[in-house]
């Protein structure tokens, strides 16, 4: 899963909502309390915290964290995967940003020009 060792380094890139599914979300918190009460990381730890907590299901289950497990590539690179995932989040935001500022650019509700510009201006700095 990860090397335990690694984690401050991964946990300067990125947060659990960086990543696109509940279940990596879910994945990732455990993993990042599990590490906050001195714990290590493995598949064993992570299923048997994600069951406690009654999350293991909507983290995809024990088969589909062994899959993670077994298909992982090796921690080696785990920064670059991690910045991988930062950079895919940032876009999503945009993606998300840009639709907003359209739907308030096709209802206006009243608003001016200037108004709706200061509303985007917030929403993208």
């Amino acid at each position: 899963m990860l090397d335990n060792c690694r984690w401050d380094e991964v946990a300067d890139r990125i947060v659990a909502d960086d990543f696109y599914t509940s279940a990596h979300r879910e994945i990732f918190s455990e993993m990042e309390r599990l590490l906050s009460h001195g714990k290590p990381i493995d598949l064993i730890t992570l299923a048997e915290a994600l069951e406690q907590n009654g999350k293991l299901e909507r983290a995809g289950g024990f088969a589909y964290l062994a899959e993670m497990s077994k298909n992982t590539p090796s921690a080696a690179n785990i920064c670059a995967y991690a910045d991988i995932v930062r950079e895919r989040a940032v876009v999503r935001e945009m993606i998300s940003v840009a639709n907003e500022i359209a739907e308030a650019g096709y209802a206006q509700d009243g608003r001016g020009s200037n108004e709706l510009l200061d509303m985007a201006e917030r929403r993208v700095f």
